[in-house]
């Protein structure tokens, strides 16, 4: 009955802590939305497995950054929604749901959240089964603690991330490698290379499991020799089939798509093995990053200390045990520490098991005190009362950096990010149909609101993009937002980044300030500057500057940034602006019907109707049934005086589209023009029916068609 008693009672301080954790990981789970500001890798690649607007699905993640598990578990959590959303009648159909999150992403993004918070949850639970199991008791509960109040666990699980799982597939595959040390059965040799599998499966550093599986394996042996021999067990090869298994069998078009697969790899291996990121000061050690400022940052110092003296107690102490459980975190950090690139959430998979090494360090020194108390009480029995209140000192002293990192964060997050407080602003006071052009920073405006001009952005490979960074791009624009963002990453490094640089100086020197959004105290998000760039008295951009463009290898790039620059300009009637910048695009891709026929329009307005008829065929060439290019082809026929032409196109592209206005307007000009009198009552009878009823428009052309016809009726 009293071993019952117990087991309820450790039940229920396990699930208070668990409580505890949950709750504190809901809190401000729906931070920013419906705005989004993370990168939310897994819900956005699973989000294009839908493959909106075409049949079927496309379960090809194309992007290969990371192993494909999380995209799939945050797929099937999309049908779970739409499922049952279609059983409560929320959505009709697959396109009310896409509609859905189009207009509001907050339920979206709050379920991939609570995929985090569900994995999170359970490493809290593994490292307590965890300690209980292979170490002491009071252990178990201080571990399970210091991550429910852990700040990096708690940013973490507000996030779509795939780090959160592979922490949980980590523990997990740690629990069962400690039972193939201590019971080598082939079951715990399986479940060991399930785990390895699934966590190489979410995320390629995963694989570093089999090198513990590996040393925990030779560690039973008692000589080298052995060690060595042992390697052939077939346990161990089981182990691992089973783990390329199960990475392959979910992440399929590794090989289905191995090009594809193997260019993105090594682009990643540039970019943080080799390379790094921008905001990642290279000249700078990862190994310090990760020893005196994201670890001590994330445990609190005591915790770290406390951590540093654990290890070389165990390391003096030479159990075997113990060695295998430095072996992991020690091996994955000088891993990641020689990455140029470096994060915090790099280290996630090691926080546990730096917590489990702490949290044993601790109950040691408890026990030692603890001892040396008992040793005294014959003399005094108060000393009896002491121990409890010194361990409770020592988990208050270790758990309050954390727990007051894991608040100010909280704190943080309960406040507007300045991006939302600088969409607001723009929305409010920036009219509509403006031109807009920043460096993207994670705020998005919508998008039929302004004329958006995105100044391309890259963290990998900033100078490969310097050609855009050129001021005299953005005379023309109404706004220019920048921010700090990318900003304060370039100044990082004057000397490597100083041109882009030098392009916000001149912004700042030449442009006039409209508003500026800086973070408060504990707010997040970057320090956000509107100007209002001088406008531009030339009828043409420096050939120099548009030639700079064509030393950039990635086109698609250069079209988009060329074809929404040209809008904005042809919007303001820069039409001449407009018309250089869109034929430079097409040399770059001359397909682009887009891009055709904007260029059809603006010579169009221009009054080059040679040229407008030349670019209208080459897009019809591609596409002939466009009834605005129809119709354009037709306008520039009628003043080239082609009157038989222009009638034919005109008709025809309202056959394709007669709600389209312009070719009923074109062809009364040229009637008119030919005085057909009867022809021209026709076509405004014909403009008229697709007009709103009551309207002014209606009314004139009403009027009109009355003026005509007494006309018709006098020359009779």
């Amino acid at each position: 009955m009293k071993k019952l008693f117990d087991f309820i009672t450790a039940q229920k301080y396990i699930l208070l802590i668990l409580g505890v954790g949950i709750a504190v990981r809901l809190w401000n789970i729906n931070w920013s939305l419906p705005f989004i500001y993370e990168e939310a890798y897994p819900f956005r690649t699973a989000w294009n497995f839908w493959i909106w607007g075409k049949p079927g699905f496309d379960f090809n993640p194309h992007i290969f950054n990371y192993a494909a598990l999380s995209f799939y578990v945050q797929f099937l959590i999309q049908v779970l929604h739409f499922a049952v959303g279609t059983i409560f009648g929320i959505y009709s159909n697959l396109e009310a749901f896409h509609q859905a999150f189009e207009t509001d992403t907050t339920s979206f993004l709050i379920h991939a959240r609570m995929a985090s918070l569900v994995f999170d949850v359970g490493t809290m639970l593994v490292t307590y089964l965890f300690v209980m199991r292979n170490f002491r008791k009071p252990a178990a509960f201080l571990s399970a603690i210091f991550l429910a109040i852990n700040p990096l666990h708690i940013k973490e699980t507000h996030l779509v991330n795939v780090d959160t799982p592979l922490t949980f597939f980590v523990l997990l595959g740690v629990f069962c490698i400690f039972q193939v040390y201590h019971s080598p059965s082939r079951k715990w040799y399986l479940l060991s290379g399930l785990c390895i599998g699934l966590a190489m499966a979410t995320k390629y550093t995963g694989a570093f499991l089999f090198a513990g599986l590996v040393f925990a394996h030779v560690l039973r042996s008692s000589s080298i020799k052995e060690a060595f021999i042992s390697l052939k067990s077939s346990h161990l090869t089981f182990s691992g089939i089973i783990a390329l298994a199960i990475f392959f069998l979910l992440n399929p078009y590794i090989i289905l798509s191995f090009d594809e697969f193997f260019h993105r790899v090594s682009f990643i291996y540039y970019n943080v093995i080799s390379y790094g990121h921008l905001g990642v000061v290279s000249s700078e050690s990862s190994i310090a990053f990760y020893l005196f400022q994201s670890i001590p940052s994330h445990l609190g110092i005591p915790l770290t200390l406390t951590i540093v003296g654990t290890i070389f107690y165990l390391m003096w102490k030479r159990e075997k045990q113990s060695f295998l459980l430095l072996f992991f975190p020690l091996i994955y950090l000088i891993v990641i520490a020689q990455w140029e690139y470096r994060a915090d959430r790099y280290i996630l998979p090691i926080v546990p098991l730096l917590t489990i090494i702490g949290t044993i360090g601790t109950i040691t020194l408890w026990n030692q005190i603890n001892a040396k108390i008992k040793g005294r009480e014959d003399s005094n029995k108060k000393l009896a009362f002491v121990t409890p209140a010194i361990l409770l000192v020592l988990v208050l002293v270790l758990s309050f950096p954390m727990a007051l990192h894991s608040y100010e964060y909280q704190r943080s997050q309960s406040l507007p990010n300045t991006r939302t407080v600088a969409r607001e602003w723009i929305l409010k006071n920036i009219p509509s149909q403006s031109s807009v052009a920043m460096v993207p920073f994670g705020m998005e405006l919508p998008p039929n609101k302004f004329i958006q001009i995105n100044i391309p952005y890259h963290p990998v490979t900033p100078h490969a993009l310097l050609p855009f960074y050129d001021a005299r791009w953005f005379t023309d624009v109404d706004i220019l937002i920048c921010s700090s963002y990318d900003y304060d990453r370039y100044a990082l490094e004057p000397e490597k980044y100083g041109a882009f640089l030098k392009f916000y100086s001149v912004i700042k020197s030449q442009c006039l300030l409209v508003h500026e959004i800086k973070p408060e105290q504990h707010q997040n998000g970057p320090t956000v500057w509107l100007y209002h760039p001088p406008q531009s008295t030339e009828e043409l951009f420096d050939m120099n500057l548009v030639r700079g463009l064509g030393i950039l290898a990635e086109t698609t790039l250069v079209t988009t940034f060329l074809d929404r620059l040209a809008y904005s300009l042809f919007s303001k009637g820069k039409l001449q602006k407009s018309e250089q910048l869109m034929e430079h695009a097409l040399m770059f891709d001359p397909l682009n019907l887009r891009l055709l026929k904007e260029l059809t329009w603006t010579l169009f307005r221009l009054g080059k109707f040679e040229r407008a008829l030349s670019y209208s065929q080459l897009s019809l060439n591609i596409e002939p049934k466009q009834a605005e290019v129809i119709a354009l082809e037709g306008g520039s026929l009628l003043r080239l005086n082609r009157f038989e032409e222009a009638e034919q196109r005109l008709l025809y592209a309202l056959t394709i589209n007669d709600k389209f206005e312009f070719p009923y307007l074109d062809l009364e000009m040229m009637y008119r023009k030919t005085r057909n009198i009867s022809k021209q009552i026709d076509i405004l009878k014909r403009y008229q029916s697709i007009l709103p009823n009551e309207s002014e428009a209606t009314f004139l052309v009403q009027q009109r068609i009355e003026e005509l016809q007494q006309s018709a009726q006098s020359s009779k």
